[in-house]
């Protein structure tokens, strides 16, 4: 597949899985499409401010009785007020306004104020701080991008076919998707591994860096290395290149989500050293005007009577001077020789290495300088006049390479080790990718070697020479119209790393290739061989990716969260009742929670009403959540405001004080410049037949309008008498 298709088309494992790279219980995951995984945040962060709400309230409660004085003692309108903000502030915000509201309305009426409220108000302002930071955070318990493939094309490329006509399929079909593969893969090391940030996830999604876990693996590079064969055959005993991967691990590098038991790293060496010609070579005829140069470093194999390795036609500078304008312009040849087509001499020969040649020819291509580098080489110089000008125009200096063709001598071997073993123990021996695996001859003897087998496989440099041919030359990116600018003196040493990088990016997407399948319906059909054994579907089912377009969920934290917030809730809930009935079974030496219900909300009003003998009360004090109720159609207090030192000031009465008089008649009279006051007959009886209290209305209603109505009776029919007093003289 593709590695520019968007990342949101790979199939994806919606729901609960376990990322083994963080752990068996914290790599707990839930991986939700964006819009669930919005809405799981938005929730957490209202349940979060829920919870910090409940815990508050248990703090009040835990304040309340701490602060409770004893019982029958008289306290300050403070006391009584911070009590009831402490039994009535649904939240911590509230409690805090309300306290500091407090603090600013007593500070020079009450004892030492700021001692007595300040607790609290750190108390309520470090509880706000602490669920909000939470609330902001909850999104925190995202686990990043890395998600699991779920596809059901999972399985591995197979280049042999059962169709009759596998001959054309294969040359069709897979072929094509091989060359399709492997390109994806430059293009990938090209655009990926060229930047310093190796690992940065963000910076991958920005520039198309997806969607392997790692968007490089990195490596131990060695530019002055020793010869990897025998020093006769490198043209330099030093100087050469070593390539070191270290040990890739196949869960945190090439994103297989496998059990401790299945865990493996890997690691790959690759050593290149350009190599000696003069003394493998001679010239053969080709025509009676031009020549062959055959290399002997092995005879190769599939061919009969053919002894020698590789061989490229001469060009000469007049050849070059004389290609016209309907020539194709000059470009670089490669040709890959792998140990497994030819028959390696003593000198190259190897038992624990995978060797291969890459013979490169310049094929006529002209260099503006001379090129010192061990594989480049150019400093045969020519006069080159382009055929469009006179003889008599200025020439042009340009160089040619030395040989027909030049020599780069490769080895690879691989490691397996077992990550679960003390280091030193657990590794194979260094070896070539033919014998990355012990198998009895054709299966794989151990869990660990069937998810070797199906992830990794054996991708050797002869793939990326094969298929990219010259357009894997870095050297290509300045050529033009068969003319290459300078070029550095280590620039074969440039190549293999590219190479490297490339054989690098193939190990990542022959992983994720495995998991989802191609993209070509013949290639499915035709070669790809679908898993045979429960070990086979369980790789299949644990390849992971990055993707930006979903969201992972910590399951650990998510339960926690919700674990913790039930908890407090269910505590908060609960408290009141708890410690009224320990205080019932006298468990708790203390009644203090009756004040604490009578200092609710519902239950004040209850106790302003009945001070004024009003209602026939029920669900006086069973509880915080019992609501106080009057019997059906009795009416309550209402409230009557008058201005007294230029604040408002606003009494409940008893309604029947208003049939003495309108509101209006009231309002003049308040304005009036009697100083008159309306009470009630100590001894008259209410609605309930209780006793009221001495109800005033400073400077009420006219005395005409009172005394019209000296004698009401009330809704029980007893007598109640309205008495003024004016000037200090009743009437």
């Amino acid at each position: 597949m593709s590695q520019s298709q968007a990342v949101i088309n790979y199939p994806v494992h919606i729901g609960m899985w376990t990322n083994r790279s963080l752990g068996s219980v914290s790599g707990l995951t839930i991986t939700l499409t964006h819009r669930d995984g919005a809405l799981l945040t938005a929730f957490l962060a209202i349940f979060i401010t829920f919870t910090g709400s409940k815990f508050w309230r248990i703090v009040c409660f835990a304040m309340y009785r701490l602060f409770l004085s004893r019982p029958n003692a008289a306290q300050d309108g403070l006391y009584h007020q911070r009590q009831a903000v402490l039994r009535n502030a649904n939240d911590e915000k509230t409690g805090f306004l309300s306290l500091a509201r407090i603090l600013l309305a007593w500070r020079k009426r009450a004892h030492r104020p700021i001692t007595r409220l300040l607790p609290l108000l750190g108390t309520s302002l470090a509880i706000f701080v602490c669920f909000a930071m939470a609330s902001i955070f909850a999104s925190r318990i995202s686990s990043g991008n890395e998600v699991l493939i779920s596809s059901p094309n999972c399985g591995v490329p197979n280049g042999t076919s059962s169709d009759p006509t596998t001959p054309r399929l294969v040359e069709a079909v897979f072929n094509t998707w091989s060359a399709e593969r492997v390109n994806s893969n430059a293009n990938y090391a090209q655009r990926c591994y060229s930047s310093t940030d190796r690992n940065s996830s963000t910076e991958a999604e920005n520039d198309g860096c997806t969607p392997f876990v790692k968007k490089q693996l990195n490596s131990i590079i060695d530019r002055n290395a020793t010869c990897p064969f025998h020093p006769n055959i490198c043209r330099n005993y030093y100087g050469n290149i070593r390539l070191d991967t270290g040990y890739l691990n196949a869960q945190r590098d090439i994103g297989l989500n496998l059990p401790s038991d299945l865990d493996f790293t890997l690691r790959k060496v690759s050593q290149c050293a350009p190599l000696k010609t003069k003394q493998y070579q001679r010239s053969a005829p080709y025509s009676s005007d031009k020549n062959y140069t055959q290399y002997f470093y092995g005879p190769r194999i599939a061919a009969r009577n053919v002894d020698f390795t590789y061989q490229v036609d001469e060009i000469s500078a007049d050849e070059v001077y004389w290609r016209g304008s309907t020539s194709p312009y000059a470009d670089y040849r490669l040709n890959c020789n792998a140990q497994s087509s030819f028959t390696p001499v003593q000198e190259l020969a190897q038992n624990d290495a995978d060797i291969t040649l890459v013979f490169l020819s310049a094929n006529g291509v002209k260099f503006t300088d001379k090129v010192d580098d061990a594989w480049y080489a150019a400093h045969h110089s020519f006069n080159d006049t382009p055929l469009s000008l006179t003889p008599s125009s200025d020439s042009t200096l340009h160089y040619l390479a030395d040989e027909p063709a030049s020599v780069l001598g490769c080895t690879e071997q691989y490691q397996i080790c077992d990550p679960t073993l003390p280091p030193g123990q657990g590794c194979s021996p260094l070896r070539s990718g033919a014998n990355l695996i012990d198998f009895d001859h054709t299966a794989p003897q151990t869990k660990r070697d069937w998810a070797i087998y199906w992830t990794v496989g054996y991708q050797g440099l002869q793939t990326v020479i094969k298929e990219l041919q010259s357009t894997s030359l870095t050297a290509r990116f300045g050529l033009e119209q068969g003319l290459q600018p300078t070029l550095p003196a280590n620039q074969w040493q440039l190549e293999v790393e590219n190479w490297h990088n490339i054989l690098l990016s193939t190990l990542q997407g022959d992983s994720v290739e495995t998991a989802i399948g191609p993209a070509n319906r013949e290639m499915l059909r035709y070669f790809w061989t679908r898993p045979s054994n429960d070990i086979e579907r369980f790789i299949c089912k644990n390849h992971k990716i990055i993707s930006t377009a979903y969201t992972n969920i910590l399951a650990v934290w998510l339960i926690v969260i919700l674990v913790v917030g039930v908890i407090i809730i269910t505590i908060e809930q609960l408290l009141e009742r708890i410690v009224m009935f320990l205080e019932r079974r006298k468990i708790i030496k203390s009644t203090t929670t009756a004040e604490w219900i009578a200092n609710g909300t519902l239950q004040l009003q209850r106790m302003a009403h009945e001070e004024l003998g009003l209602g026939d009360w029920e669900g006086c004090g069973g509880g915080g959540g019992v609501v106080p109720v009057t019997r059906k159609g009795q009416l309550l207090g209402v409230f009557l405001t008058s201005e007294e030192s230029k604040s408002v000031h606003t009494k409940l009465v008893d309604p029947k004080l208003l049939a003495l008089g309108t509101a209006s008649t009231a309002t003049d009279a308040e304005n009036s410049s009697g100083d008159g006051k309306l009470i009630h007959d100590t001894n008259s009886t209410n609605v309930n037949g209780l006793q009221s209290g001495t109800a005033d209305v400073e400077k009420g209603s006219s005395v005409e309008n009172i005394l019209s109505g000296t004698t009401e009776t009330d809704i029980s029919g007893t007598p109640m008498t309205a008495l003024l007093q004016v000037d200090g003289e009743t009437k």
